[in-house]
């Protein structure tokens, strides 16, 4: 089996995708065109004052939808204990191999610092902060085992199916997961998970998001 790598959180690029406003309202204006033909009522007149009816259902499914995946994955993804082993093994040793080379810094080097370098006393703090790393190693090992990110992801999608077809169910929509088993289709529902699912970096397979809106229903009776 392959070594676990250090992984430390130098870009934040481990965790799941954060949006700023402008990329939240970029985001609510895909989702009403890709999702617009799936509004229930068909026949909605544009309120004069609120807008089309689908405009609400659409965002309210986004937000129902990215509640739950953000959560859930913060919830259930974090470093494996492999990978806590493996970044605290390589952090001690650079802070070691730190206080060596920052007790022998040679004269001539040293002086070229300037004044307001205080090596040595960097070199103590770093001293007093190895025996807290070192510390870590019990904790590491009483950790319960952390869920890949593929588990994480599979624990989201399931919660988001559940919340997201709560909506369709109170606004009247299907939540299906195939309108005719026998001929095979791809449900309304299972087409509006994987739009919303692609667009927050939730990515699965229609087939996959049919498995998950099944296990939904047995989760969640309401749904039935």
């Amino acid at each position: 089996m392959p070594r676990a790598k250090p992984a430390y959180d130098a870009d934040g690029s481990w965790k799941h995708r954060q949006f700023d406003s402008t990329e939240w309202e970029s985001l609510k204006k895909r989702l009403r065109i890709k999702l617009n033909p799936f509004y229930p009522d068909k026949s909605a007149d544009e309120d004069a004052t609120f807008g089309h009816p689908a405009v609400g259902w659409t965002n309210y499914l986004l937000s129902e939808s990215w509640s739950a995946v953000s959560m859930t994955l913060w919830l259930r993804r974090r470093r494996t204990n492999e990978e806590l082993r493996v970044e605290r093994e390589d952090l001690l040793q650079t802070l070691k191999k730190a206080v060596i080379c920052l007790s022998t810094v040679s004269h001539d080097l040293g002086i070229l610092f300037g004044v307001d370098a205080n090596v040595l006393g960097t070199r103590d703090k770093i001293k007093v902060l190895i025996p807290c790393i070192e510390g870590s190693k019990t904790k590491i090992a009483n950790l319960p085992k952390a869920k890949k990110l593929k588990d994480a992801k599979h624990s989201a999608a399931l919660e988001m199916a559940i919340r997201a077809l709560r909506v369709l169910k109170t606004e009247g929509g299907t939540t299906a997961d195939t309108p005719d088993k026998d001929l095979g289709y791809i449900s309304d529902a299972v087409k509006i998970l994987k739009i919303i699912g692609d667009e927050l970096n939730l990515c699965l397979d229609e087939t996959t998001w049919k498995k998950v809106i099944i296990k939904a229903k047995k989760d969640a009776p309401d749904l039935r």
